[in-house]
């Protein structure tokens, strides 16, 4: 049995708004939020008016993990209709115990699991996960969702149950969080190795390297694994490695022997986190335009949360037209500029994104040609003046859409059968990590010595 408990994002910037008033019934809202398309057409439809005459607008968020994606609408449309009864501009900030309050956090789970092991490999598993829901069930079930596709983390066993539950209680509505439910899935497994290993008392590191799941088998959701999506193995000896594990780990057990009241622990694991959105959402645009003195004006429908996405964005500009990035200027993302942008999130926003600024970029790239060919000497502004003068367009749109099959797994298909088959991720990113911490066993307290 297993208990995680309820996290807080404690993002540095509280959500806000600025709602503005203009002329034919327009509402330009200003809020550090993840989903402009989810704000303005909740707006629209709260104030009875269509999406066009509604603009959000995000520079960018001072961090947000999830927590500015979905609970924050209800704020947003309060606001949005103060100043569309008004008809005057509003603003408001919330403190921190406000922003706590609203916005949920990460839900506690508790999960209790049977594992069958033989000769140091896990047979079959059976797991069974309870999340808090708090009072709405706000995206719960698709977060407990995630966390049972990532349960199996980067193991295998013969046969594999997971289910799951929402409760929905008497606390505030919890939601969207840095993971969305890979973190949950994969510490549940890790503590059920470690009961199995120390319950036979085999090593940890072995019994997990003898459990990884390989190329070519498919997980318990039916997906196949490749060879990138198996990289684990390496990554482990790498980070043990790295961090001397044998040695370090030789150095705890002295420690404990010579102290009473202060303990250390050791722990190295592995991680397997999937990459992907369903084909409905994998879709992305971006608009280039292109002033006569050279100067570049990206649009993107991602947002800026400090994760260095704009950054991202200008360096597949700056490559592809082979141009400076101090050319390349992004003002903002807007509903104006980008309509129907996919939220920012599943860690597929750079991808998504990407692909569509780099398709506008070859395509004003195809434009230029002509222009670089006849005078190959020449310099951007001078082939951007030509193209001018010669009434060829320099503003460009780019609309990319993931191919279907990348994440167009099967299960969710009723009519056929919720078949497990097909890929649920597009891709896996893997990693190793080496921690020691310290507890002190009176106190409870415990740091990273």
């Amino acid at each position: 049995k297993f208990q995680a408990p309820r996290q807080e994002h404690f993002y540095e910037e509280t959500f806000s708004i600025v709602a503005v008033p203009e002329e034919d019934g327009q509402l330009k809202i200003f809020c550090p939020t993840q989903f402009n398309l989810g704000v303005q057409n909740g707006v629209a439809n709260v104030l009875g008016i269509p999406a066009n005459r509604v603009t959000i607008s995000c520079k960018r968020t001072g961090c947000s993990y999830g927590g500015k994606c979905f609970r924050p609408y209800g704020y947003v449309f309060a606001g949005a209709l103060a100043a569309h009864i008004a008809g005057k501009p509003i603003r408001n900030v919330l403190n921190r115990t406000q922003d706590i309050q609203m916005t949920g956090q990460r839900g506690e789970i508790e999960a209790t699991y049977k594992v069958g092991v033989s000769e140091g490999k896990m047979k079959a598993v059976e797991v069974n996960v309870y999340q808090n829901g708090g009072w709405s069930s706000d995206c719960s079930q698709n977060i407990l969702e995630c966390i049972l596709f990532h349960i199996s983390s980067v193991y295998k066993a013969e046969a594999y149950q997971a289910t799951g539950k929402v409760a929905k209680t008497n606390t505030p509505s919890n939601t969207a969080f840095r993971g969305y439910g890979c973190p949950q899935g994969i510490i549940v497994t890790e503590n059920m190795i470690d009961d199995v290993a120390e319950e036979l008392g085999i090593d940890q590191v072995k019994f997990r390297k003898d459990n990884f799941i390989k190329s070519g088998e498919k997980t318990h959701y039916g997906q196949v694994t490749r060879d990138d999506d198996v990289t684990m193995d390496a990554c482990m000896d790498e980070c043990i490695k790295r961090s001397n594990y044998y040695s370090e780990k030789q150095k705890v057990k002295r420690f404990n022997a010579a102290n009473k009241f202060r303990k250390r622990g050791i722990s190295l694991l592995p991680m397997r986190y999937g990459v992907g959105i369903a084909p409905m959402y994998a879709q992305s645009a971006a608009v280039i335009n292109v002033h006569l003195d050279g100067s570049v004006n990206l649009f993107v429908g991602g947002i800026e949360m400090g994760q260095g996405f704009y950054t991202k964005m200008m360096q597949i500009v700056c490559q592809e037209l082979e141009i400076p990035m101090e050319r390349i200027h992004i003002a903002e993302t807007g509903t104006d500029k980008i309509p129907n942008p996919q939220m920012t999130g599943a860690s597929s926003t750079a991808d998504l994104n990407g692909n569509a600024v780099r398709k506008a970029s070859l395509e004003l790239k195809k434009r230029l040609a002509p222009f670089k060919e006849a005078k190959p000497d020449g310099t951007w502004g001078e082939w951007v003046g030509m193209a001018w003068v010669s009434r060829v367009g320099l503003s460009v749109a780019g609309h990319w859409a993931q191919e279907a099959s990348l994440t167009g797994w099967t299960g969710y298909d009723k009519e056929g059968g919720y078949k497990k088959e097909g890929n649920r991720w597009a891709y896996f990113v893997t990693s190793a990590t080496a921690v020691i911490v310290e507890l002190d066993v009176l106190t409870g307290m415990h740091q990273l010595p």
